[in-house]
């Protein structure tokens, strides 16, 4: 599951939007992971008219000196998750939705299963 938040700019000069991102790889249920600050592992700068400039987590690599970079990503999404109730909401909008029609039988095991 990934997550991004992502800062468009209004007066363009350099910097058009800044994006940050986290995901969590282990299999979890969506609302667990909803309760979670999962911390920021990436980072994305649009500019105007030039490439884009992205500094992600490498555990294989001394990044001791973003530190403050990724951990100023990460308060800024446990922020924006916290203004929008993330952790109540989405659960509660995975509850509203309609559960997956798999057909008629689908429940059933097959004769030779034991």
């Amino acid at each position: 599951m990934a997550e991004t938040l992502t800062f468009r700019a209004r007066e363009v000069k350099d910097v058009i939007q800044v994006s940050l991102s986290d995901s969590v790889s282990a299999p979890a249920a969506p609302a667990q992971v909803a309760r979670l600050n999962t911390p920021a592992e990436r980072i994305r700068l649009e500019r105007f008219g030039s490439s884009s400039i992205v500094l992600a987590r490498c555990p294989a690599a001394d990044q001791s000196q973003y530190e403050p970079l990724f951990s100023r990503a990460t308060e800024l999404l446990a922020s924006y998750r916290s203004a929008l109730h993330v952790a109540s909401l989405v659960p509660a909008e995975i509850a509203r939705m309609p559960k997956p029609d798999r057909g008629p039988g689908a429940d059933r095991r097959r004769p030779d299963a034991k």
